[in-house]
């Protein structure tokens, strides 16, 4: 058994202010994955600003360490929109494109599927920017389609 400190790994982060100039190595400072099980990966992020639109084969669970996040889910017709703060979460749905902003910095626990999902460019073809995860053992790459770059992340073990 492994035992994991989030909100102390998640405070020893550096603060990824995102914007268009986000480089990989501020993004893959700002980013741990704690662990994997079961299909899943479990990480820590410190951000403020408006991360890319992302869309995951599998539920996502967001808890809020500190500060707060806007998360936006975005259905067929219209968006849904909730704020959650520190020692709040959700489930965002499988397949659902959503968001979260930070309201102004937050630091954040994940638990999401690793498994790549297929495309869904057509369907959602109005949305900006999105990111597909593909992952092996050592890494995790994160495309954006708008901005046609990848980041890889490490798995930290």
């Amino acid at each position: 058994m492994k035992i994991h400190a989030p909100k102390t790994v998640a405070s020893e982060l550096p603060l990824l202010e995102l914007s268009n100039a986000t480089t990989e190595a501020e993004a893959m400072a700002a980013l741990r994955i704690l662990d994997q099980f079961e299909g899943l990966m479990a990480g820590v992020t410190h951000f403020s600003g408006r991360p890319p639109w992302e869309c995951h084969p599998q539920d996502e669970l967001l808890y809020v360490l500190d500060g707060s996040v806007e998360v936006t889910l975005w259905h067929e017709t219209d968006p849904e929109t909730s704020i959650v703060s520190a020692g709040a979460m959700c489930v965002v749905p499988k397949g659902v494109w959503h968001r979260q902003i930070s309201r102004p910095a937050a630091r954040l626990l994940f638990i999401t599927g690793i498994l790549r999902f297929p495309t869904m460019k057509d369907r959602c073809s109005h949305l900006r920017r999105w990111h597909l995860i593909r992952y092996s053992s050592n890494n995790i790459n994160l495309f954006s389609q708008s901005a046609n770059r990848s980041i890889l992340l490490p798995v930290v073990r």
